[in-house]
C-alpha cells in the first residue's frame, strides 16, 4: 500500500490539459483527441498552462453577462 501512495504522490501525468485558441473549448488531459485538434473548429490545440499569457487579447475580451445576473442569486 505504501508503494501506491508513493507512486501517486510523485507520478506526473504524461499529457497536459489543452485549449482551442479559436473557440476556447478546454480539454482535460484524458479527453485530448489523438490528433490534438478541436472537434468543433478543427484548430490545433495548445497547452492550457500559460495560454492567456501567450494570448493577452483573449484574456481582456469583454464578457456579455446580463446586468441582473447577481439579482437572481439574492
Amino acid at each position: 500500500m505504501m508503494v501506491f501512495a508513493f507512486r501517486k504522490k510523485y507520478h506526473k501525468p504524461s499529457s497536459v490539459d489543452m485549449i482551442c485558441p479559436e473557440c476556447e473549448t478546454t480539454f482535460v488531459a484524458a479527453s485530448v483527441p489523438a490528433n490534438r485538434q478541436c472537434a468543433k473548429c478543427v484548430s490545433v490545440l495548445e497547452p492550457l498552462k500559460g495560454f492567456y499569457e501567450r494570448h493577452p487579447e483573449l484574456k481582456d475580451k469583454d464578457n456579455d453577462f446580463p446586468e441582473d445576473l447577481m439579482d437572481d442569486l439574492k
